[in-house]
């Protein structure tokens, strides 16, 4: 029980950190942000800013792989 309260409040931390940080960045940056700009920010808002970054460069990977996957015909 006690590791399911650790890793609850872990995540629960990561998050608030990333909402934290994704807020600040939209405060400081706005919806003109560069790419260099984004990834620092991702880079900073830790694990699940990492996560997305992996999100992304997966779907460019899938999208130059299969170009029709996602296209609505």
């Amino acid at each position: 029980m006690e590791l399911f309260f650790s890793v609850l409040c872990i995540v629960s931390i990561m998050l608030l950190w990333f909402i934290i940080v994704m807020f600040a960045a939209k405060k400081t940056v706005g919806k003109d942000a560069k790419t260099w700009q984004i990834f620092v920010f991702l880079f900073i808002a830790g694990p699940i800013g990492w996560a997305v970054v992996l999100i992304m460069g997966m779907m460019e990977i899938i999208d130059k792989v299969f170009p029709n996957l996602f296209k609505g015909k």
